[in-house]
């Protein structure tokens, strides 16, 4: 209940309310479940998307590799949460001008993602589109220009041509 209560606070808007609430269900989450419980990396990523939201980037940080080490023991490498704490570390890289790490974490969730769904599905194409912005941000623009593409063709095949996806 306290975690469903940080849910809400969150989506009003009241962040110090959800932290609050979060934390408070961590606690008990940490007294009461087993230590790799898939709950308390839940609870580490929904304050990390907070702390990520106000700017607060490093400990946004490291909330999400504390919450990576619990999901990758517990579900296992290639599970596709391990792939979405994967992304939301590489933005948070990406934010800070990291974006050599940003690149690592966005390959190594790509590779989760391209073995789990295969080569067309929206969460490669959007990966792919990530790398890309990363890689123009390094300046390295033909490799980027694949990476979109790719991204693109798999978002027209999928989504048809006209979707808002496919726009962006």
């Amino acid at each position: 209940t306290l975690n469903k209560l940080g849910n809400l606070y969150y989506e009003m808007g009241e962040f110090d309310s959800a932290v609050d609430m979060y934390r408070r269900g961590l606690e008990v989450e940490r007294a009461v479940l087993p230590r790799l419980h898939p709950n308390i990396a839940v609870t580490l990523t929904n304050i990390g998307q907070i702390y990520k939201h106000r700017g607060q980037l490093t400990e946004s940080l490291c909330l999400y590799k504390e919450a990576l080490s619990l999901q990758q023991e517990s579900l296992g490498e290639s599970h596709p949460s391990v792939a979405v704490t994967l992304s939301s570390m590489a933005l948070i890289h990406y934010q800070n001008r990291c974006y050599g790490c940003s690149l690592d974490l966005y390959q190594e969730a790509l590779h989760i993602r391209r073995d789990i769904f295969g080569d067309n599905h929206e969460d490669v194409a959007s990966t792919l589109n990530s790398i890309g912005l990363v890689l123009f941000k390094l300046g390295l623009h033909q490799i980027a220009m694949q990476s979109f593409v790719e991204s693109l063709k798999i978002r027209q095949e999928i989504l048809g041509p006209d979707h808002r996806e496919v726009a962006i």
